[in-house]
């Protein structure tokens, strides 16, 4: 196999975590609690428990030996304003790469995460995006099942095929080739179950963009995870397109 898709399931996380102030939200993440803090932004209670939620599913699959931390001292540019920042090695493999948590605050004696203004308002956009599209997200898992159980690839016709993948590009370049199509479907699609490993998705991989020239917006979900192949893990990002009624994988060009 080639090319391996990666995709994971749109769920809404609702745990039962503490407030600690009017600014600040608690999350769990390696075994301690969390805060984030959302300094004077006019966002909602509503708002604020979906960003935290978000932000507690997508730290689930960051480990803390894939972070760094560096401190501020005297005569740092931010220092007075946070204690230090966290870096994430694997950002953008293993969390969007607009993931926001970077700067950090000792307050209240939780080590608490601060939003910016506009760090708090892209999240908001994004919260906004989800739930418009609350039905086509809600019928992504039902696509994703060959996925991560592996096509049965002999079985399938070539209609059944086509209707797998969704990019403009190659269905110039092969046409009505239908033995061309086979190979490259044939050789790069999972055909088998636990190749695949799929994390939640964040509100922020989900988007509205053209992905043709002069075409309209199409909501798309960047999809994180791993493969599994021949023992070697390898981090994964997949881009799924709402197109047509149904969600379609779109590949880069094979």
């Amino acid at each position: 196999m080639k090319t391996l898709i990666t995709v994971c399931l749109m769920m809404s996380v609702h745990t039962a975590f503490a407030q600690t102030n009017a600014n600040q939200w608690v999350f769990q993440w390696g075994g301690q609690p969390r805060g984030i803090l959302f300094g004077g932004t006019n966002l909602t209670d509503s708002q604020k428990c979906a960003v935290r939620d978000d932000i507690n599913c997508v730290m689930s699959n960051v480990a803390v030996s894939n972070t760094e931390l560096f401190v501020f001292s005297p005569g740092h540019p931010r220092y007075g304003q946070a204690d230090g920042l966290m870096n994430i090695s694997l950002k953008g493999k293993i969390c969007p790469s607009a993931f926001p948590l970077a700067y950090y605050k000792m307050t209240n004696g939780v080590f608490s995460f601060v939003l910016s203004d506009a760090e708090c308002s892209f999240y908001a956009e994004a919260v906004a995006l989800t739930n418009t599209f609350s039905a086509q997200i809600s019928s992504l898992p039902a696509t994703l099942i060959p996925f991560t159980n592996g096509f049965n690839i002999a079985s399938m016709t070539v209609p059944q095929k086509r209707a797998v993948i969704w990019n403009p590009t190659i269905q110039q370049r092969l046409g009505n080739d239908d033995q061309a199509f086979v190979e490259l479907f044939d050789s790069s699609m999972p055909n088998a179950p636990d190749l695949l490993r799929f994390f939640l998705p964040s509100v922020l991989s989900f988007k509205l963009q053209p992905l043709e020239d002069g075409g309209d917006a199409l909501l798309t979900c960047t999809v994180l995870g791993e493969s599994l192949f021949e023992g070697n893990r390898k981090a994964e990002s997949s881009l799924f397109v709402y197109v047509n009624g149904g969600w379609k994988f779109c590949p880069p060009v094979f």
